[in-house]
């Protein structure tokens, strides 16, 4: 019993920061330190949202992992659309390009509400 109910809060709360997250429009990015790591459950929200995941290394150094952060986010393309459905439910959402060497990384739903989607 002690361990279900561990599990289903956990859920909960990585269920919950992911909507959070896909309501607020925002992109999560996660460095997982030399010792730690990163969780599954930290990278499936860091791809889900956009934004990337890094591994530093023990003799790496963590200012040029933040400074390739820095580089991404100047990097980004803002695309917008709209949609006719206003159910303020999560749609999957598929990003894609045809230039050779591109990499997309976009977040992967998003919820329409309120005449914004979001």
């Amino acid at each position: 019993h002690g361990v279900a109910e561990l599990l289903r809060r956990r859920l909960g709360r990585i269920v919950g920061r992911r909507r959070h997250a896909e309501r607020g429009g925002f992109m999560i990015y996660a460095i997982g330190l030399p010792g730690h790591g990163l969780s599954e459950d930290l990278q499936a929200l860091a791809d889900d949202t956009g934004g990337g995941r890094f591994l530093v290394g023990q003799d790496d150094n963590l200012g040029a992992t933040f400074a390739q952060v820095v580089e991404e986010l100047h990097q980004q393309y803002l695309l917008g659309f709209s949609t006719d459905l206003l159910d303020g439910k999560s749609h999957s959402l598929r990003v894609k390009t045809t230039r050779d060497g591109a990499k997309v990384r976009a977040r992967q739903s998003y919820v329409a509400v309120d005449g914004a989607i979001r």
